[in-house]
């Protein structure tokens, strides 16, 4: 089954990870399809390979260490726990009850990352869903779930956290109705959309986020602190207004101005040359880089030495394509009078969002 179409197209690695707690004699699977056909999990699918898996409704799946080349789905109240596998296609659940990918540590460490190479979509779910630990190609998608409240130590009926994921598409987090939700310390290449959500407590913390962090329209109490974004960090329509702090982006908007701190940038400082002779012109580049987009002002230069610089020209502002949008390049010409050892220094002053860096390179002028 392909990702639906509000969806975007796959990229590296896709996970989700679902904990299940019935309790009941699951009854082994051992045929291996060698690839070929639909295989029907009525319980736990021997390891092998397998061309899709299909989960009937009501069933309990657990697949460990199995290859699946294409899809895994399940109907309806059905279950699954997948560890240590590779899934060549996507996951769709639809109404599913507990879900575990990956690793799970509710009350003790179990499981292992999976490969997805497609997408995850987990939608209308009815028990917890817990995402950990996984490498996802595309997106992952939860979207409409009821769930339960997972057992042990783990605070969240959605729990994409501790273990973190790597996503190579985007995180869509839509229109869950749950008691909590803890999703920290994924790296996703695309965008985190939380939208139209009611859950009590929420918390998003410490992810690497390398689009844009879409917040609005929830409802229930919600924290978002120690992100990291390339771009815009959005929130609008929520109530209560998320609180939160440390967060870094391009820029902030509407209810979540006044929640990030300046992003560390890094300035460097070349010039043509390391030797230059007196009164002969060098060419001078700074390029002040870091990890939200958007820099803006200019970078000054000065020298130790006699000499004189020219006009500063800058570029860039967060919109260089060949710096992923995170950099600003400055360059000016300096003419050296006086012969002896030199040291350029460039500095950025910081704006708003991103935070003061210094550079520097040493001519000797002969």
């Amino acid at each position: 089954m392909g990702p639906a179409n509000h969806l975007k197209p796959r990229s590296v690695f896709a996970v989700a990870a679902i904990i299940l707690m019935l309790g009941l004699p699951i009854a082994a699977v051992t045929a291996d399809d060698g690839g070929y056909g639909t295989t029907q999990c009525n319980g736990t699918l021997a390891p092998g390979t397998y061309h899709d898996v299909h989960i009937s409704a009501g069933v309990a799946c657990t697949i460990t260490g199995a290859t699946v080349k294409g899809d895994i789905t399940g109907d309806r109240d059905s279950n699954l726990t997948l560890a240590g596998s590779t899934v060549g296609g996507d996951v769709v659940l639809e109404s599913p009850e507990f879900v575990q990918i990956g690793v799970h540590s509710a009350c003790s460490p179990t499981g292992s990352a999976n490969s997805i190479e497609g997408d995850i979509q987990v939608r209308d779910a009815v028990g917890y869903v817990c995402i950990q630990g996984n490498n996802v190609g595309g997106n992952v998608d939860v979207e409409r779930m009821h769930g339960a409240g997972c057992s042990c130590s783990d605070p969240g009926s959605l729990f994409i956290a501790k273990t973190p994921n790597t996503i190579n598409g985007d995180l869509i987090i839509s229109g869950n109705f749950l008691s909590d939700a803890v999703v920290t310390r994924n790296v996703i290449s695309g965008d985190l959309q939380v939208t139209g959500n009611n859950i009590t407590t929420s918390t998003f913390l410490d992810n690497r986020v390398e689009g844009a962090f879409e917040f609005g329209h929830n409802m229930g109490s919600s924290a978002l602190s120690g992100n990291t974004i390339t771009n815009d960090l959005s929130c609008d329509g929520n109530s209560p207004s998320p609180t939160g702090s440390g967060n870094t982006a391009a820029r902030a908007t509407n209810q979540c101005v006044g929640m990030t701190s300046p992003a560390t940038t890094s300035t460097t400082v070349t010039c043509d040359s390391g030797s230059v002779r007196t009164n002969h012109r060098t060419d001078c580049t700074a390029v002040v880089s870091s990890t939200a987009a958007g820099i803006t002002g200019a970078v000054s230069f000065s020298s130790d030495g006699a000499g004189q610089f020219g006009k500063v020209n800058c570029g860039g502002h967060g919109n260089d394509d060949s710096n992923d949008g995170n950099s600003l390049v400055c360059t000016v010409d300096y003419t050296p009078s006086a012969a002896g050892t030199q040291t350029i220094t460039a500095t950025y002053p910081g704006d708003t969002y991103h935070s003061p860096s210094t550079g520097t390179f040493q001519i000797t002028v002969s």
